[in-house]
């Protein structure tokens, strides 16, 4: 990290619409969908997971961080943040289309109750702040991770180069078994 907080490599934010193709070529009154900024903490932090989710190829915008609030893993074995805390939670923005929130609702179970999904404000490594989406579990007690989950999410948040101290903090749910 430099010494403005800036992650070398990572690429700045820059805008929330997708480019128009279209545009380009003069076609007049095609549609193209608007992007919306995704914080995930969990399980869609790695690549692989969300390509599967969303086959409209999310954006990768970067680390950030959601401030007052803790990683947990709940009763069900997957993970979720809970609030009021003093703590802060590292993931990762994904810029994605409606299509693919469609997806990740499916996924996460919104309709069942399973998640629900609420705007909170997260700071990017490039010290912008953004609101995005994020997933909350309705179950919100601490339990015991899936069999392979945390491992995920620990491989996930190396990959991204999350914070040491962080990284160290998900790896002792992987010894909570």
């Amino acid at each position: 990290m430099s010494k403005k907080g800036r992650v070398k490599g990572l690429r700045p934010f820059t805008n929330h619409t997708s480019p128009s193709p279209f545009k380009e070529r003069g076609i007049k009154g095609v549609r193209f969908n608007k992007m919306k900024d995704y914080f995930a903490y969990g399980s869609n932090m790695d690549e692989s997971q969300m390509n599967q989710r969303c086959h409209d190829s999310p954006v990768l915008v970067g680390i950030a961080r959601l401030n007052d609030y803790r990683f947990i893993i709940n009763t069900r074995g997957v993970a979720t943040v809970v609030t009021p805390s003093s703590h802060k939670v590292y993931g990762i923005v994904w810029s994605i289309t409606e299509t693919c929130e469609k997806s990740l609702d499916d996924c996460e179970g919104v309709k069942y109750g399973t998640y629900t999904k609420c705007t909170i404000n997260v700071d990017i490594v490039t010290g912008k702040v953004v609101p995005a989406l994020v997933y909350l579990a309705s179950d919100s007690t601490h339990g015991s991770a899936r069999s392979g989950y945390m491992e995920k999410i620990v491989a996930a948040a190396e990959r991204h180069r999350l914070p040491d101290d962080y990284v160290e903090e998900l790896r002792t749910w992987v010894k909570q078994k």
